[in-house]
This record gives C-alpha cells, sequence and structure tokens, in this order.
C-alpha cells in the first residue's frame, strides 16, 4: 500500500494544470517551483503498489491572469490524478476553485479545511468504522468524512473521491475503541429457549458467526 497524504494549496494555471506548492512556491513559475500533478501521476502509475490512496487536504486557487472569471468551477484536481493504472483512490478536500491569485493577492481566500481534523477523528477516536466491525477502510473514511462535512458545513465545499473499478476494501487503520457487537435479540432468545432442538440451532449460528470473517 503507498499513502499519500499533502496539506497546502493546490494552484491551477490558466491551462489547466495542477501543482502542489510549497513555502517557495512562485505562481509565475510553477513548473519550475511546484509540483506538478502529472509528474506525481506518472511515479503512481510506475509504482509496483496495487493499492495507492492519495489524500489531498488543500483548496484549489487559480493562479493567473483573470482568474476570478473561474471561482466556482470545478477544479482539474481529481482528473490530475487519474492516471491509466487501477488500484488507485483519490480524496481531495474539495474540488472547486475557491479562490484566484493574481499577482501577489489573493481575492476570494478559500477557508481552511476541516479535512485533516476529520480524518484524525474518524481515525484516532474510531468514528470512521461506520459497519462497526473494528476495521477503517477507504471507502469507509470517505463516507465520514463526507457526511460530517454536510452535517457541520453544509454552505462549504463537500469532499470529494476519485477510485478506480478495481479498488477494493482497503484496510487504512483498526479502530481503537472497537466495541463489539451484541449478539442479535431472535439469537439470545433461542439459546434461552426451553427447547433443545432451538437452543442446538443457536449453537450452529455461534459456530458460523465465530468462524466468520468478523
Amino acid at each position: 500500500m503507498l499513502l499519500i497524504l499533502y496539506a497546502g494549496v493546490a494552484l491551477q494555471d490558466q491551462f489547466g494544470g495542477m501543482y502542489l506548492a510549497a513555502a517557495d512556491t512562485q505562481s509565475d513559475v510553477l513548473d519550475a517551483t511546484g509540483l506538478p500533478l502529472r509528474m506525481l501521476r506518472d511515479q503512481l502509475d510506475r509504482t509496483g503498489s496495487t493499492h495507492n490512496l492519495i489524500i489531498l487536504d488543500c483548496p484549489t486557487i487559480a493562479a493567473y491572469s483573470g482568474a476570478r472569471d473561474i471561482l466556482g468551477n470545478t477544479s482539474a484536481i481529481l482528473p490530475a490524478l487519474e492516471g491509466d493504472r487501477h488500484g488507485r483512490t483519490v480524496i481531495a478536500s474539495s474540488d472547486i476553485v475557491a479562490g484566484s491569485l493574481e499577482g501577489e493577492q489573493v481575492s476570494d481566500d478559500a477557508e481552511a479545511s476541516a479535512l485533516g481534523q476529520l480524518i484524525f477523528s474518524g481515525l484516532v477516536e474510531g468514528k470512521a468504522d461506520i459497519d462497526s466491525d473494528g476495521q477503517i477502510n477507504a471507502q469507509e473514511l470517505y463516507e465520514f468524512v463526507f457526511r460530517q462535512s454536510l452535517s457541520e458545513a453544509p454552505s462549504m465545499p463537500m469532499p470529494r473521491k476519485f477510485a478506480s473499478s478495481d479498488f477494493g476494501p482497503l484496510r487504512v487503520a483498526r479502530n481503537p475503541v472497537f466495541q463489539p457487537a451484541d449478539l442479535p435479540d431472535e439469537l439470545k432468545n433461542a439459546l434461552a429457549s426451553s427447547l433443545p432442538w432451538m437452543r442446538e440451532g443457536a449453537i450452529g449460528e455461534l459456530e458460523r458467526l465465530l468462524t466468520s470473517e468478523d
């Protein structure tokens, strides 16, 4: 498994090219001072890893003259990492152009994303274990951050995800506060039954549960 986590700002040029910014990135020379997502995509296409999870906790800022015209439009952040290989999931804090950078001034500066904090609470506090099986996979993690974002800030851009068709359940973490689920009431009633054949059937169901994947 390959995990990439970036927290910062993504810059989009006038041709739709996407770059991850560093502290010394200059908007007028993005190719030389930013990390092109096309380069990251090419490296992902070459990796021998069969499961690649990329988390981008960053707003997209359009960095060119006249960029204000595309504010609120869909950015190129997800398509930039799709690539040709399988086994890839990308979770982005948003796929909307949230601000424009013309010269040194940022207009409509995007608010800080809550994606990082939501991922932290989802993993460390076990809240992303949606099916309560003690494991947190990539799909559950995305569903958790999306639901929480929708509940806490419905007017803000929502997290978005791209996943290749063959990307199955990928375990990201164990639930550190996992509590085993209780037995179904029907099974508990069968175990307490006065009928021997019903209790015997309940023992068979307990055996099935004991040897299941969960």
